[in-house]
């Protein structure tokens, strides 16, 4: 896959990351881990019952130049929208980009 061009996204990448919060606790909250180029192509929606409400999911294909620090559990962001990692599926020599299928965060239809 020949990337030369088609990164023309600006994401950034986030994880959620106890904080402490000085007290002797700890505090979970989201922290940028990168900010990089990516090619974002949506792949439709879908629906879903939660809290016995349809709510509608978007789903997105956020392609990027390879890392080794990207995990399941993080986030893409882009354009205002949360997209939360499903997936990651590196190239074959799994040096040269990832490919992450990621979805909204449910959002009330109507």
């Amino acid at each position: 896959m020949n990337l030369a061009g088609r990164l023309r996204h600006r994401v950034s990448i986030w994880r959620l990351v106890d904080i402490d919060d000085g007290k002797g606790a700890y505090v979970r909250q989201w922290t940028q881990v990168a900010e990089v180029n990516a090619e974002v192509i949506g792949q439709g929606g879908r629906e879903a019952l939660i809290d016995r409400s349809m709510q509608g999911i978007g789903q997105y294909r956020v392609t990027i130049h390879w890392r080794d620090d990207i995990r399941t559990n993080d986030q893409v962001r882009y354009r205002g929208r949360n997209l939360n990692i499903r997936s990651i599926e590196p190239d074959a020599t799994d040096r040269v980009w990832l490919s992450m299928m990621c979805d909204t965060d449910a959002e009330a239809i109507g």
